[in-house]
């Protein structure tokens, strides 16, 4: 029954005429390395300390036209390696200079946790791994091999024994009609040990798992409209992905072995989901997608098997986001001007006034609902609720009064202006909203209902 509430949030802009193309962090020093780029298309690395504080400028062996496949701080080395689509290796560190090159060109990239492997995909979709040095340790095409792992299905229960409608049937075809992506996409397991791509195969996107010496584990199953989005879970247990259908949109589920392990639905405005990431300890799922209005960030948490929608971050052209690799709530948002570093919590929203009148009411955010259960009169479980309120907008925090028997509360919504109060009788009623308003020139962060008639 808990919120992710915002404890404080750091913009940061870059220097004039600068366009920002990736970041990474170092932990240890707390820096931020920006690599970015000027109006006459000179690549420049930025370094940002831990007040975010720009320390240190260095020009970039390649032009800030190139695209930008991968870029990471190997803290062992105390070096940041940048690799690029044209297939050249770039190291700065106490220096800059051009470690290697592959010739076929780079579609993917993505080093291992423990920053001892870096796994590439070639032009030629052949998968090469490389050790901290940049020497391979082996090559092969990305779609060959024998599975280790092999599934074995029986059929019963599955989708392809069971009439699904003529409706979902014409769903199903119009989502396999559907252009296909050719971005390739790695994501490694937490502990190191198996990576997954994502590619096109034969005009349908197929996800493969490899072991960390390269071989083929295991293929997963067919998604009709699955994306190139792909995000494995640092607990190990399950790779995300993101799939279209004709109607709506859906982060899906694989097991290692490659079998499907349930879904949730995205909210129905989102058009376009550009890309998944977890946090450091697997309680959060960032989502990156395109709501016709704009692009934002929505961070999902699953409680009692159900998955929330707990807060979405809204900015100007956001492309992605950077979770701190030791910290779980603290997340970098990035934007093409700058990046934003917010600090989260996750803090249960419950009555705290002691009153015998009290309805010991908690509030569960899930988007733009609100699930309201009053504990003092109505004892039910999770993901169930006595009252769904509709907010109509993304909530970003919940207060309850201070005041009174304090049932009443007020919510906060994602546009940081937008004000809510709700009035609730001591009982099972249903809260009622009772005003809404907007805050004049406010970019709130978090509420506080501490008397009738202050906010």
């Amino acid at each position: 029954m808990r919120n992710l509430s915002i404890l404080g949030e750091t913009a940061v802009e870059l220097p004039p005429a600068h366009r920002l193309l990736d970041l990474c962090v170092d932990v240890t020093e707390e820096r931020v390395f920006v690599l970015c780029g000027d109006d006459s298309a000179t690549a420049r690395l930025l370094t940002y300390d831990s007040q975010y504080t720009l320390t240190d400028e260095c020009v970039l062996p390649f032009s800030a036209t190139e695209q930008i496949m991968s870029m990471h701080f190997v803290m062992e080395r105390e070096h940041v390696v940048i690799a690029l689509a044209s297939g050249d290796i770039c190291t700065a560190g106490s220096g800059v200079e051009v470690v290697g090159t592959v010739d076929a060109g780079i579609a993917a990239c993505r080093w291992s946790p423990d920053d001892e492997i870096l796994a590439l995909v070639t032009g030629e979709a052949r998968v090469l791994l490389m050790t901290a040095d940049f020497d391979v340790l082996c090559e092969h095409a990305l779609d060959e091999g024998q599975e280790e792992s092999v599934m074995v299905n029986v059929g019963w229960g599955t989708r392809e024994t069971q009439y699904q409608g003529r409706g979902l049937q014409q769903e199903e075809e119009q989502s396999t009609q559907q252009e296909q992506s050719p971005e390739i996409q790695v994501s490694w397991r937490g502990d190191g040990q198996f990576l997954a791509v994502s590619f096109v195969r034969a005009g349908m996107r197929e996800i493969r798992v490899f072991s960390r010496d390269g071989q083929l584990h295991s293929v997963c199953e067919t998604v009709t409209g699955l994306e190139h989005t792909l995000a494995w879970k640092p607990s190990g247990r399950l790779i995300a992905a993101t799939e279209k259908r004709a109607h709506r949109h859906e982060v899906v589920f694989f097991e290692r072995n490659g079998l499907r392990h349930g879904e949730f639905v995205l909210h129905a405005d989102t058009q376009r989901a550009l890309a998944l990431s977890w946090n450091s300890d697997s309680s959060v799922l960032a989502a990156v997608v395109d709501v016709g209005s704009g692009v934002c960030v929505q961070l999902w948490a699953d409680r009692n098997y159900h998955w929330y929608m707990k807060q979405e971050l809204r900015g100007s052209d956001i492309q992605r986001v950077v979770w701190d690799p030791e910290d779980p709530m603290h997340v970098l948002v990035v934007c093409a001007s700058g990046f934003t570093s917010v600090r989260l919590h996750s803090v249960p929203a419950v009555a705290h006034v002691a009153s015998t009148e009290s309805n010991a009411a908690s509030c569960v955010v899930n988007g733009a609902q609100v699930l309201y259960t009053p504990f003092a009169y109505a004892n039910v479980p999770p993901p169930m609720c006595l009252h769904t309120l509709d907010a109509r907008v993304p909530v970003r925090h919940v207060s309850f009064a201070a005041f009174g028997a304090g049932n009443g509360f007020a919510l906060l919504l994602a546009d940081r202006r937008t004000v809510v109060l709700y009035a609730c009788d001591s009982g099972r009623s249903s809260p009622q909203e009772i005003r809404r308003f907007m805050l004049p020139g406010s970019d709130a962060r978090q509420i506080a209902w501490l008397e009738a008639g202050v906010v």
